[in-house]
Protein backbone atom coordinates (compact mmCIF):
# COMPACT_ATOMS: atom_id res chain seq x y z
CA UNK A 1 0.00 0.00 0.00
CA UNK A 2 2.44 2.08 0.70
CA UNK A 3 3.78 1.79 -2.68
CA UNK A 4 0.57 3.01 -4.46
CA UNK A 5 0.35 5.64 -2.22
CA UNK A 6 3.81 6.86 -3.30
CA UNK A 7 2.85 6.28 -6.89
CA UNK A 8 -0.15 8.44 -6.43
CA UNK A 9 1.56 11.11 -5.13
CA UNK A 10 4.40 11.16 -7.88
CA UNK A 11 1.52 11.03 -10.04
CA UNK A 12 0.30 14.69 -8.45
CA UNK A 13 3.54 15.89 -8.70
CA UNK A 14 4.06 15.01 -11.98
CA UNK A 15 0.46 16.72 -13.24
CA UNK A 16 1.72 19.89 -11.03
CA UNK A 17 5.02 20.31 -12.72
CA UNK A 18 3.28 19.62 -16.26
CA UNK A 19 0.65 22.16 -15.87
CA UNK A 20 3.04 24.72 -14.41
CA UNK A 21 5.33 24.22 -17.08
CA UNK A 22 2.62 24.42 -19.57
CA UNK A 23 1.38 27.70 -17.91
CA UNK A 24 5.17 29.02 -18.16
CA UNK A 25 5.14 28.05 -22.20
CA UNK A 26 1.56 29.81 -22.79
CA UNK A 27 2.14 33.20 -21.14
CA UNK A 28 5.83 32.36 -22.84
CA UNK A 29 3.99 32.33 -26.41
CA UNK A 30 1.01 34.95 -25.81
CA UNK A 31 4.24 37.83 -24.92
CA UNK A 32 5.94 37.06 -28.34
CA UNK A 33 2.66 37.08 -29.82
CA UNK A 34 2.00 40.49 -28.59
CA UNK A 35 5.25 41.44 -29.27
CA UNK A 36 5.00 40.58 -32.99
CA UNK A 37 1.54 42.10 -32.70
CA UNK A 38 2.95 45.68 -32.04
CA UNK A 39 5.92 45.63 -34.16
CA UNK A 40 3.43 44.52 -36.99
CA UNK A 41 1.57 47.57 -36.39
CA UNK A 42 4.89 49.83 -36.27
CA UNK A 43 6.17 48.69 -39.51
CA UNK A 44 2.86 49.23 -41.00
CA UNK A 45 2.65 52.81 -39.82
CA UNK A 46 6.29 53.42 -41.16
CA UNK A 47 5.11 51.97 -44.22
CA UNK A 48 2.16 54.42 -44.81
CA UNK A 49 3.94 57.10 -43.52
CA UNK A 50 6.97 56.49 -45.94
CA UNK A 51 4.06 55.87 -48.92
CA UNK A 52 3.29 59.10 -48.12
CA UNK A 53 6.40 61.28 -48.27
CA UNK A 54 7.09 59.72 -51.32
CA UNK A 55 3.59 60.60 -52.37
CA UNK A 56 4.68 64.02 -51.78
CA UNK A 57 7.62 63.76 -53.75
CA UNK A 58 6.07 62.18 -57.05
CA UNK A 59 3.18 64.89 -56.67
CA UNK A 60 5.58 67.85 -56.82
CA UNK A 61 7.18 65.96 -60.04
CA UNK A 62 3.75 65.90 -61.23
CA UNK A 63 3.37 69.75 -60.76
CA UNK A 64 6.42 70.04 -62.64
CA UNK A 65 5.24 68.22 -65.43
CA UNK A 66 2.09 70.19 -65.83
CA UNK A 67 3.81 73.48 -65.61
CA UNK A 68 2.39 74.63 -62.23
CA UNK A 69 4.43 77.90 -61.64
CA UNK A 70 7.41 75.34 -59.61
CA UNK A 71 10.03 77.08 -61.10
CA UNK A 72 8.83 80.58 -61.08
CA UNK A 73 8.93 80.37 -57.14
CA UNK A 74 11.30 82.95 -55.99
CA UNK A 75 13.24 81.53 -52.86
CA UNK A 76 16.71 81.12 -51.44
CA UNK A 77 18.26 77.93 -49.45
CA UNK A 78 17.00 79.52 -45.76
CA UNK A 79 13.90 79.33 -47.58
CA UNK A 80 14.04 75.75 -46.67
CA UNK A 81 12.86 75.88 -43.04
CA UNK A 82 10.45 78.97 -43.48
CA UNK A 83 7.96 77.58 -46.33
CA UNK A 84 6.04 74.30 -45.49
CA UNK A 85 3.69 73.20 -48.01
CA UNK A 86 0.39 70.76 -48.15
CA UNK A 87 -0.98 68.96 -51.18
CA UNK A 88 -4.41 69.83 -52.41
CA UNK A 89 -5.47 67.65 -55.05
CA UNK A 90 -7.96 69.65 -57.51
CA UNK A 91 -9.43 66.70 -60.07
CA UNK A 92 -6.09 65.16 -61.35
CA UNK A 93 -4.04 68.09 -60.70
CA UNK A 94 -1.74 68.44 -57.25
CA UNK A 95 -1.30 71.84 -56.35
CA UNK A 96 1.06 73.58 -53.31
CA UNK A 97 -1.13 75.22 -50.62
CA UNK A 98 0.24 76.92 -47.39
CA UNK A 99 0.69 74.58 -44.55
CA UNK A 100 -2.51 73.99 -42.12
CA UNK A 101 -0.83 70.90 -40.15
CA UNK A 102 -4.05 69.08 -41.58
CA UNK A 103 -4.14 65.36 -40.19
CA UNK A 104 -3.93 62.26 -43.12
CA UNK A 105 -6.01 59.36 -41.77
CA UNK A 106 -6.15 61.47 -37.95
CA UNK A 107 -2.47 60.15 -37.58
CA UNK A 108 -0.18 61.58 -40.53
CA UNK A 109 0.94 65.28 -41.00
CA UNK A 110 2.78 65.58 -44.04
CA UNK A 111 4.75 68.71 -45.55
CA UNK A 112 6.24 69.81 -48.15
CA UNK A 113 9.55 72.30 -48.13
CA UNK A 114 11.29 73.40 -51.40
CA UNK A 115 14.78 75.08 -51.23
CA UNK A 116 16.87 76.30 -54.38
CA UNK A 117 19.74 73.55 -55.57
CA UNK A 118 22.63 74.63 -55.25
CA UNK A 119 25.03 72.92 -57.90
CA UNK A 120 28.53 71.65 -56.18
CA UNK A 121 30.96 72.24 -59.00
CA UNK A 122 30.54 75.98 -58.89
CA UNK A 123 28.28 76.53 -55.78
CA UNK A 124 25.90 78.73 -57.83
CA UNK A 125 22.18 78.90 -57.50
CA UNK A 126 20.19 76.95 -60.39
CA UNK A 127 17.82 78.59 -61.83
CA UNK A 128 15.94 75.67 -63.29
CA UNK A 129 16.41 72.83 -59.86
CA UNK A 130 14.40 72.47 -56.70
CA UNK A 131 15.60 70.31 -53.88
CA UNK A 132 12.17 68.72 -52.46
CA UNK A 133 11.85 67.80 -48.90
CA UNK A 134 8.90 65.86 -48.02
CA UNK A 135 8.19 65.16 -44.82
CA UNK A 136 5.21 63.03 -42.62
CA UNK A 137 5.34 62.93 -38.87
CA UNK A 138 2.96 61.01 -36.68
CA UNK A 139 2.57 59.57 -33.39
CA UNK A 140 3.62 55.95 -32.29
CA UNK A 141 2.35 54.82 -28.70
CA UNK A 142 4.51 57.77 -26.87
CA UNK A 143 7.11 59.01 -29.44
CA UNK A 144 6.81 61.32 -31.90
CA UNK A 145 8.09 59.82 -35.08
CA UNK A 146 9.37 61.40 -38.67
CA UNK A 147 10.14 60.23 -41.84
CA UNK A 148 11.75 63.00 -44.69
CA UNK A 149 12.65 62.02 -48.05
CA UNK A 150 14.97 64.63 -50.19
CA UNK A 151 14.40 65.00 -54.09
CA UNK A 152 15.91 66.93 -56.74
CA UNK A 153 13.67 68.21 -59.35
CA UNK A 154 14.97 69.67 -62.24
CA UNK A 155 12.75 71.82 -65.22
CA UNK A 156 13.47 69.50 -68.16
CA UNK A 157 11.52 71.44 -70.44
CA UNK A 158 14.16 74.21 -70.26
CA UNK A 159 17.07 74.27 -73.26
CA UNK A 160 20.15 74.21 -71.90
CA UNK A 161 23.14 75.33 -74.32
CA UNK A 162 26.41 73.68 -73.23
CA UNK A 163 28.95 76.26 -72.43
CA UNK A 164 31.67 74.88 -75.24
CA UNK A 165 28.84 76.18 -77.59
CA UNK A 166 28.39 79.86 -76.41
CA UNK A 167 32.42 80.84 -76.01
Amino acid sequence: MSSASSQRGFLAIEIILSITTLGIIAITIGGLFAQGQTATVSAGERTRAFLLAYEGLEAVRSMRDNESGLFTLEMSVEDVSDTPYELDRIGFQWNLIPSTNQLIDNRYTQTIRLGQFINPENETEEIDARVVYSTVDWDQDTDSKAITLVGLVSNWQVEVIPEDIIE
